[in-house]
This record gives structure tokens, C-alpha cells and sequence, in this order.
């Protein structure tokens, strides 16, 4: 007994899931870019550009750096709205393995990650503020550290996500219109 191969219907389904699957490009994060330099003790600014329809409205930002330091949370729920955000480090240790990461805490989906930049004790002049809040952050990062600001929730976690269900959907779908066909 054969049964009839579903390997077509299962293909066309497979490559129809991941070609209507999202990918990460919601951001792109202008500033800081790559080897920038932020001052430690001074106002910064991270800049970005969101993509169209992308149905967040709004995202976290945390500092992440590569050596032992680990991780420093900005700031929770930015709206997607506003273009820039002003961060104002004291005490942040310096380092040149800096990345800025936008993404959903509650779900673990990084949206943007921005190049590799550095913090130094006197970067320069703070003179390029951008209209807008300021988040004070202090400190070294650490694993159990908050967020330095939680701005107030613009339905913050209503995000579209991938319908995982949809492609074996289409599979049964697409079998069921060709039919099992038992050969003997």
C-alpha cells in the first residue's frame, strides 16, 4: 500500500510560512553608529527609524555590552512614535564593546540591534540633545537591574506576531483539496 506523497503540498505550505513570517528589520537604529563614541558621564542620544506597519507601538531599550558587564536597561515601553531619546549616563563604566538593543522584554523578540559603539569618560560635547525625554541611568550593568524609566503603557504590547498554525493549516488544506488517494 502507498499513500499518496504530500511532500508537494507540505513544500508549498512550508515556504509559504516563512516567506509571510516577520523579520527582524521593525527598527533601524541611526544613532549610535558604528564607532561612535557616547561619554560616560553626559547626555547621549540613540536615534531610530521605524519600519512601516509593523503594528508595535512601542519597544525597550537596553545597553548590552560584551565583557563580564553584561546588560543595562534603559528604558520599557518607548513609543514607537517619537524618533530619538536622550540617555544620560553617570557612572556607566567605559568600554568600546557597546550595542544598543531594541526589543519586546516581555516576549524576548529583539526588534534592532545598533552597531558596535564605545563609552569613554569625556567623549565630547553633549550639545546634540534631541528634543524629547531624558533617562537618567547609573551604575554598572548587571543581570537583576531594572529599568533606569518606564514610560506609560500606549498599549504597549500589542504586536502582530507569526501565525505558526497557518502553515499546517495550508497543509491540510492543500491535502485535503488533492485528497488521499490510496494506491494498491
Amino acid at each position: 500500500m502507498r499513500v499518496r506523497s504530500l511532500v508537494t503540498p507540505l513544500l508549498f505550505s512550508t515556504l509559504f510560512s516563512i516567506a509571510s513570517a516577520q523579520t527582524p528589520s521593525y527598527f533601524m537604529i541611526t544613532s549610535p553608529a558604528l564607532n561612535d563614541t557616547w561619554t560616560a558621564k553626559g547626555l547621549n542620544v540613540v536615534k531610530w527609524v521605524v519600519g512601516v506597519d509593523q503594528g508595535i507601538n512601542a519597544f525597550d531599550i537596553e545597553l548590552l555590552r560584551l565583557s563580564t558587564d553584561g546588560i543595562l536597561p534603559i528604558a520599557r515601553q518607548v513609543p514607537t512614535t517619537w524618533s530619538a531619546l536622550n540617555i544620560d549616563l553617570e557612572g556607566v563604566p567605559t568600554g568600546d564593546d557597546y550595542f544598543a538593543v531594541f526589543l519586546n522584554y516581555d516576549s524576548s523578540t529583539v526588534y534592532s540591534v545598533s552597531p558596535r559603539f564605545q563609552i569613554k569618560d569625556n567623549a565630547g560635547s553633549t550639545s546634540n540633545a534631541a528634543a524629547g525625554p531624558t533617562v537618567t541611568v547609573s551604575g554598572s550593568p548587571g543581570p537583576t537591574k531594572a529599568f533606569a524609566q518606564t514610560f506609560a503603557p500606549s498599549m504597549a504590547r500589542m504586536t502582530r506576531q507569526p501565525l505558526p498554525w497557518l502553515g499546517v493549516t495550508l497543509s491540510l488544506l492543500i491535502a485535503f483539496l488533492f485528497g488521499f488517494e490510496v494506491v494498491h
